[in-house]
């Protein structure tokens, strides 16, 4: 009874990992407002509003297809950013494909007053740590 117990409390602290031929995105909304996102990935298609400086984990995804994402904002104020955006929406960007069993954050910013929508380079860390315990970010 005690090591279910454990098991329950310490069980949301470990990521959870793509099956085999599937990928993870993680949505990243670094500005203080909302942002609507669209994206497609072969067999899943979502839109959501992220809400300011929050995430989003978007999972059991097909892997080895492009991954299309586009964000919008409502217009061209974001919150108490001090810029007035010029471009309030990405289009359809292509962020490249991913390989399966990974997990990939896409970042969503402003760049020179355009609303940009990016993916890092490398794949997240979702494997379990060498010692099994969960990798701290």
């Amino acid at each position: 009874m005690i090591l279910m117990i454990l098991f329950l409390i310490f069980k949301p602290t470990y990521a959870i990992i793509p099956d085999n031929g599937r990928i993870q995105l993680n949505f990243i909304n670094t500005l203080p407002c909302e942002v609507n996102v669209e994206y497609q990935v072969t067999d899943a298609n979502e839109k959501f509003v992220l809400d300011a400086n929050t995430y989003k984990f978007a999972q059991d995804l097909e892997a080895g297809n492009d991954i299309i994402v586009r964000a919008s904002l409502n217009n061209k104020n974001c919150g108490d950013y001090n810029i007035q955006f010029d471009g309030i929406d990405t289009g359809n960007v292509n962020l490249g494909n991913g390989t399966g069993t990974k997990g990939y954050s896409i970042l969503i910013t402003e760049r020179a007053n355009n609303l940009i929508i990016t993916r890092l380079n490398n794949e997240e860390q979702l494997d379990k740590s060498v010692s099994g315990l969960p990798f701290v970010a």
